[in-house]
């Protein structure tokens, strides 16, 4: 899994593989967008507007657990904080 933010487009990434192919993407709602690839299998999920939602939950840091129950975070929030 592959976790990425671009903050000049304030969109954070997950993917679950390199991409392969076309992939469509859905948008499910304001907050998520799910990229879909061959056979609809889930590729990716996109966090547009990322930086409100996260301001909000964990004073500006986006946590990612892991299989082990380890965490990581990274800090999404920038200089507008």
């Amino acid at each position: 899994m592959r976790v990425t933010y671009d903050p000049n487009q304030n969109i954070a990434c997950f993917r679950s593989r390199e991409r392969a192919g076309e992939v469509d993407s859905m948008r499910l709602s304001d907050e998520v967008i799910e990229d879909l690839a061959q056979y609809r299998s889930i590729h990716g999920i996109d966090l547009p507007n990322v930086n409100e939602p996260v301001r909000a939950a964990n004073d500006g840091r986006l946590v990612v657990i892991d299989a082990a129950g380890g965490d990581r975070s990274l800090d999404l929030v920038g200089a507008g904080r």
